[in-house]
């Protein structure tokens, strides 16, 4: 089959370097973009696009002049740029995740080349609608009761080593109580934890939000949350005293670098990345569901735990408002993609 021509590089204005695209396109970008991307995230974003443009220079194709066949093939087979035998680029099985991203990812990039007159066509937007990476599920997954309640005995007990079991043990608990986001947790530093009477020698927040129904609160214990997108993410949750003890444990093993560095680090004392915690959580929960005996749950993730605490919480009798304060959530439409869990038979759901 012959391949269809290239397009014309340009409209109005030249085509600048992929470098100089990419970066005018991350400029552009803000935190309220309702698209859904984040500049923070910008580094994530630069590794897709030069893969891609890796991908492009393998058949001599400047970005500009790429076609909608050069997309399918990238996003559906995907290139990881490791070196093997001769001049080879292995490649690997990507995940429909990683699909819907590569692809929105192109997609809003060749948009802006667009508006920037640098091309007369997008190349992401050429690819036939049942060829496109299948639409991700709203619905949030959560963990079964039965696993839930037994996954607390699992904490940090699978390691050799003393350091690290203390930390997985002690952000195990924290999520466990507080139901906070990935981003969150690895985001805690020691002055966010609070021991002892409430506020003492601490600036003074509003008090503590209602706890979560399966956490048995002690008053003058606290994690101090500090949101990145408004103010409604800043709160003040409830800690047990398993977790509280779990905290000093980890606190008197690792020499921390003052009050504001993160809280849960490496042995080599640098901060966790997202793969590590979701690695630490996705083998805890593993381990638990092996032992119960129950159907493997999709999700592993620190996020099936969110979304577990959230489905607890209104099960539990909080209110919609209630759930949405306490999780950092300003819309009710957040909690929209726990409606299939929530109006399950059996449920309990109100």
């Amino acid at each position: 089959m012959t391949a269809p021509p290239r397009p014309p590089a340009t409209s109005d204005r030249a085509a600048p370097c992929a470098n100089t695209a990419l970066a005018s396109w991350l400029a552009s970008l803000d935190v309220s973009n309702p698209d859904g991307f984040d500049p923070r995230k910008s580094t994530s974003y630069s590794v897709i696009w030069h893969r891609w443009v890796q991908h492009l220079s393998r058949q001599s194709t400047p970005w500009h002049r790429a076609l909608a066949t050069d997309v399918l093939d990238f996003v559906s087979r995907g290139i990881h740029p490791v070196a093997t035998r001769g001049s080879r680029t292995r490649r690997t099985a990507v995940s429909p995740v990683t699909q819907r991203r590569y692809f929105r990812v192109l997609s809003r990039i060749y948009h802006h080349a667009l508006t920037e007159c640098w091309m007369t066509h997008n190349p992401a937007a050429g690819v036939a609608q049942d060829e496109r990476p299948p639409t991700e599920t709203s619905r949030g997954f959560t963990l079964s009761d039965a696993l839930w309640q037994a996954l607390p005995h699992f904490f940090g007990l699978d390691t050799k080593r003393a350091h690290t079991d203390a930390r997985d043990q002690a952000l195990l608990w924290v999520l466990y109580d507080t139901g906070m986001t990935p981003q969150e947790l690895r985001s805690l530093t020691p002055a966010c934890i609070q021991i002892g009477p409430p506020y003492e020698g601490r600036t003074p927040m509003d008090g503590p939000l209602k706890p979560w129904p399966h956490v048995v609160p002690s008053q003058s214990h606290c994690v101090r949350v500090r949101g990145e997108r408004g103010a409604h993410q800043d709160r003040l949750l409830h800690l047990s005293d398993s977790t509280v003890h779990a905290l000093q444990t980890w606190q008197s093993m690792c020499p921390f670098k003052g009050e504001e560095g993160p809280l849960f680090v490496t042995e080599r004392r640098t901060s966790m990345s997202a793969v590590g915690l979701f690695q630490v959580v996705a083998e805890t929960v593993s381990r638990a569901h092996s032992v119960i005996g129950q159907c493997e749950p999709p999700r592993f993730g620190p996020q099936a735990m969110r979304n577990t605490c959230l489905v607890l919480a209104l099960k539990g009798g909080l209110s919609v408002d209630e759930v949405l304060a306490g999780a950092g959530l300003h819309e009710r439409r957040a909690l929209d993609r726990l409606n299939d869990v929530l109006n399950a038979p059996g449920s309990g759901a109100s």
